[in-house]
């Protein structure tokens, strides 16, 4: 008698822990497909109200109109995004996201390979954290050396695609710094900033 008591308790837990697991799978894949479709109307759908960005102590609200001109960029520079799960608890999702564009190829440094927890709350999602992000080759250096060479060598187009001296990355730049980043990974470089593995 007490041994199917437990074990009707027990089923019914076992299915609800379930049944959440899979709406969350299913709330991260269409997520996810946002990304690809490089839709940020979507994407924000998917955003409890109050969303947050987690770096280390910090923590971060979306900026839809940041996100809308970086999906616009990625659109014009043909991103790719791919993911598979590495962990999952009822609240949350670990994954490994890649990253591919034009962008990154142009620049040297290849896909970017991030670890990124998703946290769920009523099957949307509310926060993210990326545990990590790298690429094939150091993104940072490469784009410090693309960004001197901008500055230096055209300055006048460097004023169309940058602020503050970092790259504007929304649809009205993409076409020129594709073009640009073409053009700087055609020189001579100095091999200070690109360790070769």
């Amino acid at each position: 008698m007490t041994l199917l008591f437990v074990c009707l308790i027990f089923v019914p837990v076992w299915f609800s822990a379930s049944a959440h697991a899979a709406g969350n799978r299913s709330v991260l894949r269409e997520y996810i497909d946002a990304l690809r479709k490089h839709d940020v109307g979507a994407q924000f759908r998917f955003y409890t109200s109050d969303f947050v960005f987690i770096n280390g102590e910090s923590r971060t609200r979306a900026d839809r109109q940041m996100h809308a001109n970086y999906r616009a960029f990625e659109a014009a520079t043909h991103t790719h995004w791919s993911y598979s799960i590495i962990h999952e608890t009822p609240n949350s999702i670990e994954i490994q996201l890649i990253e591919d564009n034009d962008f990154y190829r142009a620049l040297g440094v290849g896909p970017a390979t991030m670890d990124v927890v998703y946290y769920f709350r009523g099957h949307h999602i509310c926060a993210s954290k990326t545990v990590s992000s790298n690429h094939v080759q150091p993104y940072q250096p490469a784009l410090m050396a693309f960004k001197e060479w901008l500055l230096r060598e055209r300055p006048d187009e460097a004023n169309e695609v940058m602020k503050d001296e970092n790259p504007i990355f929304d649809s009205h730049t993409a076409p020129t710094l594709m073009r640009l980043v073409r053009q700087w990974n055609h020189q001579p470089k100095s091999s200070a900033w690109f360790p070769r593995r």
